[in-house]
């Protein structure tokens, strides 16, 4: 019989969840990371781990999500000081150095595509909705005026955050190659 928690409890249990999902993320990648590896740091059985989340697959993309709003506050820090096409341009630019020291992050890029495929199949959708809002309320917030719609911004920028888990900073050159694609990106995406 499985134990009932509180909404207290359920909302502790979850972060400890994804705080355990980080550790091993960090520690073991994906694919050598079991629910047995995340439920013993988290401190809770296994049984009560399919209490929160279907699998490890979603586990996984929600502790993404979480690093997602922290890179996302490195972007709104940048916005903050310059709220122009600029501001977004320099807070690209600081997520690129951010993700280029996410080693145990890039180093399960191609992992993606395992997760993806045990995910409900409207995952990818709920996900590109997501980013659309997000990009809707960047340009709304800081009063960007866009060149091209919404979706074309919206998969533009992914792409481009996407790609800059290849970039390597510390090939000389790498850097000013980066600021270049993100800041022609960006002028040819907002006025």
């Amino acid at each position: 019989m499985s134990k009932s928690f509180t909404e207290h409890e359920r909302q502790l249990i979850k972060q400890n969840l994804i705080n355990a999902c980080k550790e091993c993320w960090k520690q073991y990648g994906y694919s050598k990371t079991g629910i047995r590896d995340i439920v013993q740091r988290a401190n809770i059985s296994v049984g009560a781990f399919y209490q929160f989340f279907s699998s490890k697959e979603l586990l996984f993309v929600t502790t993404a999500d979480e690093y997602q709003k922290e890179l996302d506050q490195i972007l709104y820090d940048k916005m903050k000081i310059d709220s122009s096409k600029h501001g977004l341009a320099e807070g690209l630019k600081a997520l690129a150095i951010e993700l280029s020291t996410m080693s145990w992050l890039t180093s399960m890029w191609d992992e993606w595509a395992l997760i993806i495929q045990k995910l409900p199949p409207d995952y990818m959708e709920q996900d590109l909705h997501k980013d659309k809002i997000r990009m809707e309320n960047l340009i709304s917030e800081y009063e960007l005026i866009p060149k091209k719609s919404l979706d074309m911004a919206t998969q533009v920028v992914d792409c481009l955050l996407s790609s800059m888990f290849q970039f390597d900073f510390t090939v000389m050159g790498t850097k000013e190659a980066v600021d270049f694609i993100i800041d022609t990106t960006i002028n040819e995406l907002f006025d």
